[in-house]
């Protein structure tokens, strides 16, 4: 510490550089605090810095770096590996100082938050176990991020941003991000949406993400008014709504470019049964810079049809499509994927042709002509590399299109099976007649249960379906779901498939299964779905076993 003035803490200094010579083979840690290094200064803390094990360099606000920049021009980078930089907190508390981080443990749940480290090495670790930072320290005004993963983390963290005081400006470093995961507490989030320093954080952050947690929109949806949002990543969560607030208008979001709404339960807070509220995904003036939109996997949503007309012009698409979209318009989009919802044909389409990637997936069709896809004035897809067509059972798929078999060699996917675009126009060469490509494919996949058995296999397999149709049976009971409905989707199930995209499986997730299961008391429907899926992975693996 500095102690020019101090006739005692002088005479100390004498005895601690007469100690240094005095002990010449011993080394021990060095401890700056507030103390300049620069000019004659340096020249009595030389000795020191060369015989120390380790240096704590203790920094107010930027001036580490003039520090380390003379040390490393005197000393070399070799010596400046032994510092630690430490943010200078107060060494004695005043009695008035309100203690926002109380140790390390403490600290290690809000360290993410802030752009201050504490070194934690077996030994420093010992030294700053009882480490507190005040509530008017530099540091804690100084937010990298917002950073949270479960409800300890949230009340900690809002330990500290509710004792800051008004008169004190949050800095926000850049590229600013809100990152919340595994909270499920609701009015934990409204507590945290509801702080000052949290909705004013909204202003700079350019990214939010909300995963596998329980909110209320109301209490998020009204503080966005203002904001710089580029990303915006919800996935696996449990949010509840209400009939004023039941729709989220992407157009709050005017700088946004990568919206992700994904597998989300989204509840309605009246909780009556016999009224279903459906929360509402729409837009009302397009957004020039979103690249990227995808909203699937959804429950108890639906997406407005002026997302369709107004033309998103997004390159890469994932969307949900129920019975109230009439035709789908998408002018720029490269990468297409559609998940038809409720048992429904695909509606009127119109995406440009320069797509790359075309995925359709889960709809009623029974006939299907590619061309009903493009524009068509111009049916010549010169950048097509996939078009895939999944959970579908087709009688008739006509390949009507045009694309470049010599650049990409595009291919066409139905269910599990492929065929390259190059083999479809050999054999259309060859057939004067209308060509049914389903004739094409030869790579049929393997039934789920095979019939090609000898009889002692046969009574075998006999005795397995016994087994198999008793715990399909307790499965139906225990979860209260169509047993009908579960034969289908063990009987369609594809090996190589995700469980989210096998035929049936949303059948299989309808809400008024939630409410006649005995397995849903206790939970919400979030944690209903997943252990839905768990148990009914475990039963296909059971049935494939038999």
């Amino acid at each position: 510490m500095r102690m020019k003035n101090d006739p005692t803490l002088f005479s100390n200094r004498q005895r601690l550089i007469q100690n240094l010579k005095a002990n010449k083979n011993e080394s021990f840690n060095l401890f700056i605090m507030g103390h300049s290094i620069i000019g004659s200064d340096f020249i009595f803390l030389k000795p020191f810095f060369e015989k120390a094990h380790k240096i704590y360099l203790f920094y107010h606000e930027k001036d580490y770096s003039t520090k380390l920049q003379y040390f490393i021009k005197q000393l070399g980078r070799e010596q400046a590996e032994k510092i630690y930089l430490i943010p200078f907190f107060n060494v004695l508390q005043k009695q008035e100082d309100l203690v926002v981080i109380d140790g390390l443990e403490n600290y290690n749940l809000v360290k993410d938050n802030f752009t201050f480290s504490i070194p934690q090495d077996k030994e420093s670790s010992l030294i700053f176990e009882n480490v507190q930072i005040d509530s008017h320290s530099f540091i804690v005004y100084k937010l990298r991020q917002i950073s949270i993963n479960g409800k300890i983390e949230l009340e900690n963290l809002l330990k500290v941003l509710e004792q800051f005081e008004q008169e004190y400006t949050v800095e926000f470093q850049p590229n600013f991000a809100i990152h919340i995961q595994e909270v499920k507490d609701s009015k934990a989030l409204s507590k945290l949406f509801a702080n000052r320093v949290f909705k004013n954080s909204l202003k700079y952050a350019n990214r939010i993400e909300i995963l596998n947690s329980t909110f209320e929109w109301k209490a998020l949806y009204n503080i966005i008014d203002i904001n710089k949002l580029e990303e915006c990543i919800m996935k696996n969560n449990n949010i509840i709504f209400d009939e004023s607030n039941s729709q989220f208008d992407i157009s709050k979001l005017p700088e946004m470019k990568n919206l992700q709404i994904e597998n989300n339960e989204f509840q309605d807070d009246a909780n009556e049964l016999n009224v279903k509220s459906i929360f509402e995904i729409t837009i009302e003036h397009s957004l020039a810079n979103m690249y990227r939109l995808i909203v699937i996997y959804n429950n108890n949503l639906t997406v407005n049809q002026k997302i369709m007309d107004i033309g998103i012009e997004s390159t890469i698409i994932k969307i949900q499509i129920d019975s109230s979209t009439a035709n789908v318009h998408f002018p720029k989009v490269e990468h297409l994927e559609m998940y038809g919802i409720d048992d429904i044909s695909l509606p009127s389409i119109t995406i440009n042709n320069k797509i790359s990637v075309l995925k359709v997936n889960d709809f009623a069709d029974e006939e299907l002509k590619l061309s009903m896809f493009f524009q068509k004035e111009n049916n010549l897809l010169s950048k097509l590399q996939e078009i895939e067509i999944n959970n579908m059972f087709l009688n008739t798929l006509e390949v009507d299109i045009f694309c470049d078999i010599f650049n990409y060699s595009p291919i066409l996917r139905y269910n599990t099976d492929k065929i390259y675009f190059s083999k479809i126009i050999s054999e259309s060469n060859k057939n004067a007649k209308e060509l049914n490509i389903l004739d094409l494919i030869v790579e049929r996949s393997e039934p789920f249960r095979s019939s090609s058995k000898t009889n002692e296999e046969k009574n075998k397999a006999i005795k397995n379906i016994i087994i198999m149709d008793e715990q399909i049976s307790e499965f139906v009971d225990e979860w209260g779901i169509n047993k009908e409905k579960l034969n289908f989707f063990l009987e369609n199930y594809q090996l190589k498939k995700e469980i989210n995209m096998q035929n049936g499986y949303q059948e299989l997730r309808r809400k008024e299964y939630f409410h006649n299961s005995s397995k849903s008391k206790n939970m919400n429907y979030l944690e209903y779905s997943n252990a839905f899926k768990n148990e009914l992975k475990l039963l296909v693996e059971k049935v494939r076993d038999n």
